[in-house]
This record gives structure tokens, C-alpha cells and sequence, in this order.
């Protein structure tokens, strides 16, 4: 129930089930979608803060709704993949939402449509992210068969889509060891998921993961795979099922765990954040790395990353911080808010009085956080980083 003068949040969002048109076979390319969970979660948080949501599913009848809406709603709160209702691929999915909040003038959280494409589009990000001097393992886009791998690119190597995210199309099989294996798993990829497939060279050390809500960095978190069952090579979608039992959080010895401070951390996230600052990434973002002989190297980017409450990477890294779902969830949509408010055209309906009891929570929780005793400075602003609460790390 919202209070009278809090804020009309809309809520886009893509909802994972099985229907009449679609069971779960065909939906498996499309896991970035939302559990019920997800998005009951996230609804249950901006109510919390006083106010009223409207749950508009991203189908093909969202821009109408959006449309017919648009002077009622303050903001929206944006998770969506793309259109569910039509199932849709490539690099512009992401961009669909944001796109029509553009045209439509409706202050909505998040990257805007050219961010989420590039980022979406993992060739691309390495290019910008690159020339902004973040280092990235080799590469080279594979649009057609047959092909030519470039002669100064070595094995072993990694294949996977150029156009997906939450390791869809990965598995352990993506690393290639010789021009049979690299072929045969490039085919399967561009026949698959009617894209390029992008082929890298293969970064064996440590993953990292490194989230960001406005200009506060969480705790990163360190993945080591040689902890885990059968020492997997990759990231995939079968060993991020895994994951919960060996978070950091658990009494056990830990895969996951938080990356100890230290000089090598430092230029982790400030890898991320000339990352993030490339792309033109707003609100909040997740990248992942790997280390290479004691420098980081740029994986790829989600500035649409997951929210499940106790699954989704940024908000373990938060939880880790002392920061609960709710006030993560405040947290993006607060730091929405202060860009817009600086426009004339949306200053008085972001007044104090409407967003109080969305700063209060926000500014309680950051109030009770511990800071690591060095700031990261960039040409945007001075980022904070965030260490864990007290008997987590």
C-alpha cells in the first residue's frame, strides 16, 4: 500500500514460466528472465518504502501500457531481458523497455538502450572497455563458416555466445584445445543461437566479481573454481547452480569468498570502473573478471544484473556489506531518482517529502556500512569501497 505522498512506480520485468505457447525446453535460452520470487521480492521492497507498483510485464503489449500510464507513473523500475511474448534475440533485447521510456519521457532506473546493447554485446564491450585502456584476453567474432582464427591467437581457447548473458550457451565443453574442438563448438553456437559466436583466449586464474550501486563498490567477491566438484574450467550455468552451498556466508571451506585487500584488489575495481564509466553505465553494474599474472582482465558486463534476493550475485555481495535486499533494491532506485531530479521537467515530482522514506532507508543502512580506508578517485567522482560486515569476512 502506498502512502499518499509517495512515489507511482511502474515495474517491467520478464517472468519465467511455462505457458500455453512456450514450456520450459523452449524458455532455456532465455534464464535471465525473473523468477516469481525475483520480482514478488522487488515489488515487496519499493512498497516497503511507501509506495504504489505497477507490475507491467515486458511483453508485446508493454509500450501500450507504458503509453496509456505515462502521466501517472513517477519512475519504473526496469529488470527486463527484452519482449517475452516474442522470444526476441540480439543485441537490441535489452534496449526494447528502455527504448520506449526514452520516447515516452518516463524516468526509469538503469542503463539507457545504447549502454545495454553494447554491453549486451560482449565483442563490443571489449572494444570500448579496451581502448579505455581495461585489459581483456584476445579475441575474434566468428560470424560465418567457414573461418580463419587469427594467427596471433593461441590455445586453449574459449567459445561462447557473443550476445547472451548469465553464462547462457556456456558450459565446460565452451574450452577448446585444438582447431577440431574450436570448430565443431563455434557451429553448434552460431546454429543455436542464430549469432556470432565469440572465441577468446582462455584466462585460467581466479574469477572475481565486482558490483556497483551508484558510486559504492561491494565487497568483491573471488570465485575459485579449483575448490569446487570436478575443478571446473568455466563459469557455467551448472556450477553457478552449485554456488549457494559454498558462499562465504556458509560454515564450510569456501569457493566463493570475499577477495582480501590489497593492491591487486584496488586495480580489480578499478578496472571494473573504467569499465563501467566506458560503457556510460548508470545506477548500478556487474562485471566479472580474471587474474592473469597479477593483473586483471575484463570478462564481460551486466548492467541489468541479477536481483534474486539470495541467488543474484549483487545482492550477496551487498548482503556481505550489511545491506539487505530491500535496501539494495531502494538503492537503484534512489540513485534513478537524483539523475532525473536535476531536470526541470521531473524536479518537483522527486520533491523530499515524496522519496523521504526511500532516502531514510537508504541513508540508515549506508550509515551502519564499513568503508575500505581508500577511496577510488575517476574523472566522474570519488567511489567508496565497501568491506564486509562485522563476523562475515
Amino acid at each position: 500500500m502506498a502512502d499518499k505522498d509517495g512515489l507511482t512506480v511502474g515495474f517491467t520485468y520478464n517472468l519465467r514460466r511455462p505457458s500455453r505457447r512456450h514450456d520450459m525446453e523452449s524458455l532455456r535460452k532465455y534464464s535471465e528472465w525473473d523468477s516469481e520470487e525475483t520480482v514478488d521480492s522487488i515489488v515487496d521492497a519499493l512498497e516497503e518504502t511507501g509506495n504504489e507498483v505497477l507490475r507491467i510485464p515486458a511483453d508485446k503489449g508493454a509500450f501500450i501500457r507504458l503509453r496509456n500510464l505515462r502521466h501517472k507513473l513517477d519512475v519504473v523500475f526496469n529488470i527486463a531481458e527484452g519482449l517475452s511474448s516474442e522470444l526476441l534475440d540480439g543485441v537490441m533485447r535489452e534496449s526494447s523497455v528502455p527504448a520506449f521510456m526514452e520516447f515516452l519521457q518516463i524516468p526509469y532506473t538503469g542503463s539507457g538502450p545504447l549502454t545495454l546493447a553494447e554491453a549486451l554485446d560482449k565483442s563490443r564491450t571489449k572494444q570500448i572497455a579496451g581502448f579505455n585502456g581495461v585489459r581483456t584476453a584476445k579475441f575474434q567474432l566468428i560470424t560465418r563458416l567457414p573461418f580463419e582464427l587469427r594467427k596471433d591467437m593461441g590455445f586453449p581457447l574459449v567459445v561462447k555466445p557473443s550476445a547472451e548473458g548469465s553464462s547462457i550457451g556456456l558450459t565446460q565443453k565452451s574450452k577448446v584445445d585444438d582447431e577440431e574442438s574450436l570448430r565443431e563448438a563455434v557451429r553448434v553456437l552460431i546454429e543455436d543461437f542464430r549469432q556470432p559466436a565469440l572465441v577468446e583466449e582462455y584466462i585460467g586464474g581466479r574469477e572475481y566479481t565486482v558490483g556497483m550501486v551508484g558510486k559504492s563498490v561491494m565487497p568483491v567477491m573471488m570465485i575459485d573454481l579449483s575448490k569446487m566438484p570436478d575443478r571446473p574450467f568455466l563459469r557455467d550455468q551448472a556450477v553457478k547452480d552449485m554456488e549457494p552451498q559454498y558462499v562465504w556466508t556458509n560454515n564450510r571451506d569456501p569457493a566463493l569468498s570475499l577477495a582480501p585487500f590489497d593492491s591487486f584488489y584496488v586495480s580489480l575495481v578499478r578496472s571494473a570502473v573504467m569499465a563501467h564509466e566506458a560503457l556510460r553505465c548508470r545506477d548500478y553494474n556487474r562485471l566479472d573478471l580474471r587474474e592473469k599474472d597479477c593483473k586483471p582482465y575484463l570478462l564481460e558486463m551486466n548492467p541489468l544484473p541479477g536481483l534474486h534476493p539470495s541467488d543474484g550475485d549483487l545482492p550477496v555481495m551487498a548482503k556481505a556489506a550489511g545491506i539487505d535486499h530491500c535496501t539494495l533494491i531502494n538503492s537503484v532506485l534512489l540513485e534513478s531518482i537524483f539523475r532525473y531530479r536535476s531536470d526541470s521537467r521531473f524536479t518537483d515530482r522527486f520533491r523530499p517529502d515524496r522519496i523521504v522514506k526511500i532516502s531514510d532507508k537508504v541513508e540508515s543502512a549506508m550509515e551502519r556500512v564499513r568503508y575500505y580506508p581508500r577511496d577510488l578517485e575517476t574523472s566522474e567522482g570519488s567511489y567508496r569501497l565497501l568491506r564486509a560486515a562485522h563476523g562475515v569476512e
